[in-house]
């Protein structure tokens, strides 16, 4: 459980960096989620898999398959690719 734990405080920590170095970040699926539950897409455009769009709290859900804003990348498909 202790390498769940610190897997996750390092996966924030990840998305901390990019935030603050403005490094873009890709969401595939229901991953828009993760940066939906820390208020990281408030007032920005984004998608995610059907069924998660509350989870994007304050985002503007849009009507595509993938889409961008700023330095946040998300698509709604299951498979993807991120470069």
């Amino acid at each position: 459980i202790d390498a769940a734990v610190d897997l996750h405080y390092n996966f924030v920590a990840a998305i901390d960096f990019c935030m603050e170095k403005n490094i873009t970040i890709g969401a595939i699926c229901a991953a828009p989620s993760i940066p939906g539950h820390r208020n990281l897409l408030e007032g920005r455009k984004a998608v995610c898999f059907p069924g998660f769009e509350y989870d994007l709290y304050v985002a503007y859900i849009q009507n595509a398959y993938s889409f961008t804003d700023g330095n946040f990348i998300t698509a709604k498909l299951r498979i993807g690719i991120c470069i």
